[in-house]
């Protein structure tokens, strides 16, 4: 039995399996927020809960053009 493939909004991986895992390593700020706002924005795109723990909320409104009506999420 295949999966249906879900979008991760990441270029580099594509789609996946629901129930994938992957991690991403980064050094600095600058390096890690190129991965979760696409993955963010296409979960919400398709109705998924999305949840991010950390303190750094700013950092996700302040690239608010890439996730649409992101205060309506929270």
């Amino acid at each position: 039995m295949t999966q249906a493939l879900r979008p991760t909004g990441i270029d580099v991986i594509r789609d996946l399996p629901w129930d994938t895992h992957f991690c991403h390593f980064y050094e600095t700020k600058h390096d890690l927020l190129p991965v979760p706002v696409p993955y963010f924005k296409a979960g919400l795109q398709n109705n998924e809960y999305c949840i991010w723990i950390t303190s750094g909320i700013q950092q996700l409104r302040k690239r608010w053009p890439a996730v649409p009506n992101l205060d309506q999420h929270f």
